[in-house]
């Protein structure tokens, strides 16, 4: 009697632990849309720009790739790019979660999103927009988000193939 209880059991304990489950990763879900909306904060609307006739103040949203940056203290990076000039200590915190002051020379990659906290640097743009690398972890969260019955899924296969069911 004990073994043909067991699947049942085993049945609702998978239930309850994907509503709890469910419950837990739709707030995170909340949490995330707001999140993604908040990381746009930290791309600047506007940019120093090198270019023939001197340094000249551009909209972010009008950066083309291989121009030159100029990023000063306490600025925000607006682009993945390749620092061609310059010292400085760069916060990644935005990227890695973790507060951490990074020094970023001639040849090294910075991000967008990152704050430039001593020092000044001059950036080549690679990557604009939506493509950079703050914007991708900010689009791969949110679709992750919305895509709970896929996981709900494979948490089940993965408990029942566990088990051996």
């Amino acid at each position: 009697n004990t073994v043909n209880a067991y699947p049942f059991m085993i049945s609702m304990i998978t239930i309850l632990g994907t509503d709890l489950y469910k419950t837990k990763y739709l707030k995170y879900m909340q949490q995330t849309s707001t999140t993604s909306l908040n990381i746009k904060q930290y791309i600047p609307e506007n940019t120093a720009v090198f270019n023939k006739t001197g340094e000249v103040i551009e909209e972010t949203s009008q950066l083309k790739k291989n121009q030159i940056l100029i990023i000063r203290p306490n600025e925000n990076i607006p682009c993945d790019g390749i620092v061609v000039e310059g010292y400085a200590s760069v916060d990644e915190s935005t990227l890695t979660g973790i507060q951490s002051n990074i020094t970023k020379s001639e040849g090294s990659y910075v991000y967008a999103g990152t704050r430039c906290l001593q020092g000044s640097l001059q950036i080549k743009v690679e990557k604009i927009g939506e493509k950079t690398t703050l914007l991708q972890f900010a689009k791969l969260a949110k679709e992750t988000a919305n895509d709970t019955y896929s996981y709900i899924r494979l948490l089940r296969l993965l408990f029942y193939s566990l088990v051996g069911f």
